[in-house]
């Protein structure tokens, strides 16, 4: 079995998309998030709309960001749990996306610039 963990989605609409294919071509068995889905950037009823739409189950947890790094790394994150009778592995995943979109948005919506900042180079000192 596959469990597919994922947090910090911040409204991050194409680091979101990104991480969900990819989790859908590794077939995972099933998808928890693990909080935060709003705030820093836009489109906040897009990121709800998938997640309502999969039936995705939110616990409380926090296993990588999909929507806010703050690692140094643009790329979006997320852990996949792979589990058998015999043994798991744990595997954390990066996902490359178009980050510069959500920058762009965040900027035309009016938010702090230094979200776009954040989004740009991974969450460390610009």
């Amino acid at each position: 079995m596959r469990i597919a963990l994922l947090s910090d989605v911040h409204v991050n609409l194409p680091a979101f998309d990104a991480v969900l294919a990819d989790i859908d071509r590794r077939r995972a068995d099933a998808v928890y998030h693990l909080g935060d889905l709003v705030g820093y950037a836009p489109r906040p009823n897009e990121v709800a709309e998938r997640v309502a739409a999969r039936g995705t189950v939110g616990v409380s947890l926090n296993t990588g960001s999909v929507g806010r790094p703050k690692d140094g790394d643009p790329r979006a994150g997320y852990t996949l749990l792979h589990l058998n009778a015999a043994a798991g592995r744990v595997e954390h995943v990066r996902v490359p996306y178009g980050f510069e979109e959500t920058a762009r948005g965040i900027v035309a919506a009016g938010l702090p610039g230094e979200f776009a900042t954040h989004i740009r180079v991974g969450g460390t000192a610009a």
